[in-house]
C-alpha cells in the first residue's frame, strides 16, 4: 500500500507539474502573439512604443515602464512612458555608454537590477527573482536601436525575464517596421513638394 500510495503521490506531482508547465508555455505564447497583433500594424513610432508599454504593463504587472529610441545622432530619447505621460516634461535624452541605460544599449544584453525603495539606489543583481528593475535592448540586425526600462514593486521572476527578452524581438522588429515606413512617408512627402515647387516655377515663365 505505502508503494502504491507513494507511486500515486508521485505520479499526481508530475501530473501537476507537467501541467504548470504547459500552462506556462501557453501564456507565454499567446501573450506574444497578443503583443504581435497590437503592434503589427501601421503605427507610428510614438503610438508603438506606448501600446507595447500599456502591454507589458498589464501582462507582467509594471509599476513604471520608459521607452528608449536610438535617434538619428546616435542618442537614446525617451518617447514614451507608462503610467503617466511625457507631455510638459523634459524627454530624457542620453549617450550610449550613459549609464544603465546607455550600457545596456553598448553591450548590447539584458540586465537586471535591485532597486532600493527607500533610497532609490540601484544594483545590478545575478538572478531575475532579486530584480524589481529589468533594462532590455530593442536589437535589430545585430544593432541596438532603443531600449525598455520595466520596474516592478514586487520582483521579477524567471518567467518574466524570458517573456521580456522575447518580447524585445518582436518590438524591434515593429519599430524598424515603423521607422521604415516614416522615412518613406518624409521622402515622399518631399518629393510631392519639389514636385509642385517645380510646376510652380514652370507656369511662371
Amino acid at each position: 500500500k505505502n508503494e502504491i500510495g507513494e507511486l500515486t503521490a508521485s505520479f499526481n506531482s508530475m501530473s501537476h507539474h507537467l501541467k504548470t508547465q504547459n500552462n506556462t508555455q501557453s501564456r507565454f505564447i499567446s501573450g506574444l502573439a497578443s503583443l504581435h497583433r497590437l503592434i503589427g500594424g501601421g503605427q507610428e513610432p510614438g503610438e508603438l512604443s506606448l501600446s507595447s508599454l500599456e502591454f507589458l504593463s498589464d501582462f507582467l504587472d509594471l509599476c513604471q515602464a520608459d521607452f528608449f529610441i536610438m535617434d538619428n545622432d546616435g542618442k537614446l530619447k525617451c518617447i514614451s512612458r507608462f503610467p503617466g505621460h511625457l507631455n510638459g516634461e523634459r524627454q530624457p535624452v542620453l549617450d550610449p555608454k550613459d549609464g544603465r541605460i546607455g550600457q545596456t544599449a553598448e553591450f548590447e544584453t539584458i540586465a537586471i537590477f535591485q532597486r532600493e525603495a527607500i533610497s532609490g539606489s540601484v544594483s545590478p543583481v545575478s538572478t531575475p527573482d532579486l530584480a524589481n528593475l529589468i533594462v532590455a535592448p530593442l536589437m535589430w540586425r545585430q544593432t541596438a536601436i532603443g531600449v525598455l526600462e520595466l520596474s516592478k514593486t514586487g520582483v521579477f521572476s524567471r518567467f518574466d525575464y524570458h517573456f521580456v527578452e522575447a518580447a524585445a524581438a518582436v518590438i524591434a522588429v515593429a519599430v524598424d517596421a515603423a521607422s521604415t515606413r516614416q522615412q518613406e512617408e518624409a521622402l515622399l512627402e518631399r518629393t510631392r513638394e519639389q514636385a509642385q515647387r517645380l510646376k510652380a516655377r514652370e507656369a511662371s515663365l
